[in-house]
C-alpha cells in the first residue's frame, strides 16, 4: 500500500452526501465549505470533496527507522470500503440496524468519534497539561520524575515515564502516534458502547442539514460533564441533508421518525458548536449560518 500525503479527518463517501445536487454524481464532487476557526474573505467557497476534511499524513507517523507506519491507515481504509458498500442503503432506504450491520456502523462511528481533528486537538491539549505538571515536579538524576502511578478518582493507575525526553520534546510526530495508538486502543471499547443505546433514523423533508470535519455529535442536557457511556448522552450523526442518525435519543429502536425543520436547526446548531473547523454543506454556508442564528435567537 503506498502512502498517501492526503488523508482525511472523515470519508470522502461520507462527505459526497453533502456535496452539490449538480456535482454529485462527477468525477469531483464539491461542497460549499466555510471555516469556523480562519475567516477568509472569500469564503464560503466551493471546494472538491478531495481537498475537504483533510491534512496530510494524519494517521501515518513516522517510524524509528523514518518510514511512514501505515498501519492505521490502512485499518480505516478497509474499514471504510466494507462501510461505503452499505451507505447508500443507510442514507437513502431504509437498513435494519441488527446484528452485523449494527456492529460494523457502531466499529465507524467510533472510529469517526476518535479520528477527527477534535480528538486530535483534545490529546494534543491534554499531552500538553501532563508534560507542564510533570516538568514542574524533581526529577531523578537522569532528569525524569520519579513517578511510577498516580490516582483518580480513588482509582490507581500506573505510569511509565521511560520515554520522558520524547514526551517532554512532544513533537508533532509523537503526538500522531499517541493520536493512533488512542484510535487502535479505544475503537472497540466505544463501538460495544454504542451497540447497547436506541438506534433511529431522524427524516426531514427539506434539504436543511449541514455536516462538519467533526460530524459525531454527542449531547447531554443534564450533565456538564459527561461522555459516550454517560447516561443521556444523545449522539447525533448527520447522513445527508435530509436524514441524520440519533443514538440514545428517545422512541423505539431500529425506527424511522419524521422531525420538523426545527429539530435540523437544532443538530446543525450542535454541529456548529462541536468544536469544528468547517462546516460543509451542499448549499451556499451563509444560508446555513443564518439558520443558525436564527434557532438561536428564538426566545
Amino acid at each position: 500500500m503506498s502512502c498517501p500525503k492526503k488523508q482525511h479527518w472523515v470519508p470522502r463517501f461520507y462527505i459526497k452526501q453533502f456535496a452539490i445536487p449538480e456535482t454529485r454524481g462527477s468525477k469531483i464532487p464539491k461542497v460549499w465549505a466555510f471555516s469556523k476557526k480562519h475567516h477568509d474573505p472569500e469564503e464560503p467557497a466551493l471546494i472538491s470533496i478531495t481537498d475537504a476534511a483533510s491534512s496530510r499524513f494524519v494517521y501515518s507517523p513516522l517510524d524509528d527507522q523514518g518510514n511512514r507506519d501505515l498501519s492505521t491507515e490502512k485499518k480505516l481504509a478497509d474499514l471504510e470500503q466494507i462501510v461505503s458498500k452499505i451507505w447508500p442503503d443507510i442514507c437513502y432506504d431504509f437498513l435494519d440496524f441488527s446484528g452485523s450491520v449494527r456492529k460494523i456502523i457502531s466499529l465507524f462511528l467510533a472510529t469517526i468519534m476518535l479520528r477527527d481533528q477534535k480528538s486530535f486537538n483534545l490529546i494534543k491539549k491534554t499531552h500538553n497539561n501532563l508534560r507542564s505538571f510533570f516538568d514542574s515536579l524533581p526529577k531523578d538524576d537522569l532528569g525524569i520524575p520519579p513517578i511510577d502511578k498516580f490516582i483518580h478518582k480513588e482509582k490507581e493507575y500506573d505510569i511509565d515515564l521511560s520515554d520522558w525526553q520524547d514526551f517532554k520534546r512532544g513533537s508533532d510526530n509523537y503526538i500522531r502516534q499517541v493520536f493512533v495508538d488512542t484510535i487502535n486502543k479505544d475503537a472497540i471499547h466505544f463501538a460495544k458502547i454504542l451497540l447497547d443505546k436506541t438506534w433511529s433514523i431522524r427524516t426531514f423533508s427539506k434539504p436543511i442539514l449541514a455536516t462538519s470535519d467533526t460530524p459525531f455529535i454527542m449531547c447531554n442536557t443534564t450533565k456538564e460533564t459527561y461522555g459516550i457511556g454517560t447516561k443521556g448522552t444523545i449522539v447525533f450523526f448527520p447522513l445527508t441533508p435530509y436524514r441524520a442518525l440519533e443514538i440514545g435519543g428517545k422512541g423505539e429502536d431500529n425506527m424511522c421518525y419524521p422531525m420538523s425543520d426545527k429539530y435540523a436547526h437544532l443538530i446543525n446548531y450542535l454541529l456548529w458548536t462541536n468544536d469544528c473547523r468547517f462546516i460543509y454543506s451542499h448549499r451556499n454556508t451563509d444560508e446555513v449560518l443564518l439558520e443558525i442564528h436564527n434557532f438561536v435567537a428564538i426566545p
